[in-house]
């Protein structure tokens, strides 16, 4: 496996258990991430999930139980940015 990180322009739909966890921990994800627990590292796009979990996320929307942004501050660049974790919907503009 090479050291030199990734950018992937991916859809991912998780639709059977194997696929239901997604986890991208040394590259940027570009597309729609969708499964039961979705994690990535950099994040651009959609996740659509039970669980959603982004290290950094440029700009995207989180839809689940649990949507997690780290780089969000407590709705201190709302409306750009809702806050680090909430329940139903997130988003980074």
């Amino acid at each position: 496996m090479s050291s030199k990180k990734q950018n992937l322009l991916w859809i991912n739909l998780g639709t059977n258990a194997t696929d239901a966890i997604n986890f991208y921990a040394d590259t940027r994800l570009k597309g729609v991430q969708t499964g039961w627990v979705n994690y990535a590292r950099r994040f651009t796009g959609v996740q659509l999930g039970l669980v959603n979990f982004a290290e950094t996320a440029e700009a995207g929307l989180q839809v689940g139980i649990v949507n997690v942004m780290r780089k969000n501050r407590w709705f201190g660049e709302f409306p750009d940015a809702v806050a680090p974790g909430m329940v139903l919907v997130n988003w980074r503009f």
